[in-house]
């Protein structure tokens, strides 16, 4: 392990290796895509009657919930 980063704090060292926003955001979409998938099961609502109530397409509330898929997050 690096020296230089024994005593920094996570956030330190993801700023330091450029990674702090795109870390942040990803953890974002997480709780915002975990809150939803709640809110469906609380609801009984299918992704399909979940997505018109966003006014968008099936596609789109897919891409939101999909962890791996940064088309959704900005």
């Amino acid at each position: 392990m690096n020296k230089k980063h024994m005593q920094s704090n996570f956030d330190d060292f993801l700023r330091e290796e450029q990674l702090l926003s795109s870390v942040e955001t990803a953890a974002v979409k997480r709780v915002i895509a975990f809150l939803i998938e709640r809110e469906m099961k609380r609801r009984k609502l299918t992704k399909t009657a979940m997505a018109g109530r966003m006014k968008t397409r099936r596609a789109g509330l897919e891409r939101l919930l999909d962890p791996n898929n940064r088309s959704a997050t900005s």
